[in-house]
């Protein structure tokens, strides 16, 4: 599984923060047993309940795209109402989606919602994170901003192929490009929408 133990430590993360039982081991095992024989590549989904059991979802994966020109694309839109940036399940990936869930069904045409927070910087994806190129470099939003610190994303930020840099709507809607970034699909480059 592609960045297992950032996942991990994400997922020890939220479960902590949020009181509930985490055995990372136990987590890791059901994963392993989980793939054998699945599809190759997998996308693996876990769900952990407050007591510490889990439970491991296995489907085929799309393609990875590694980086920016790959030639994935998808279709966005960005929300006009903004998200509270002191909502704490922008930062966390739970089971807890009726806003996230709302803001996506507004949007049928669009494969990813672009939400900003109530600074009107730009958060995330209800899904994924937002990266923009501003004055040719490429930025994502800061987990202060209310996005998800995805094992993915921070990978591209140690490779200095992005920097955690806050940015407006405007700059989004002006950016001389935009993608998103998910440990599922890799990067994808987007098409706004009105």
């Amino acid at each position: 599984v592609l960045h297992l133990d950032a996942k991990l430590v994400r997922m020890a993360n939220s479960a902590q923060y949020f009181g509930f039982a985490f055995d990372r081991d136990l987590v890791r095992q059901r994963i392993a047993d989980g793939v054998v024989g699945g599809p190759d590549p997998a996308r693996v989904s876990v769900l952990v309940s407050r007591d510490g059991e889990c439970e491991i979802d296995v489907t085929g994966a799309p393609p990875w795209n590694e980086g920016p020109h790959e030639g994935a694309v998808a279709i966005g839109a960005v929300a006009p109402t903004p998200v509270s940036s002191k909502n704490v399940n922008l930062f966390h990936r739970t089971t807890n989606r009726k806003l996230l869930d709302r803001i996506e069904r507004r949007y049928p045409d669009a494969d990813v919602v672009i939400v900003c927070n109530d600074m009107d910087e730009v958060a995330g994806t209800v899904v994924a994170n937002v990266a923009a190129q501003i004055d040719g470099v490429w930025r994502t939003p800061p987990v202060e901003a209310g996005t998800v610190p995805t094992a993915f994303r921070d990978r591209l930020i140690a490779a200095g192929m992005l920097v955690e840099r806050a940015f407006s709507r405007d700059d989004l809607k002006s950016a001389e490009a935009i993608g998103v970034i998910d440990d599922i699909h890799g990067w994808r480059v987007v098409g706004l929408i009105e």
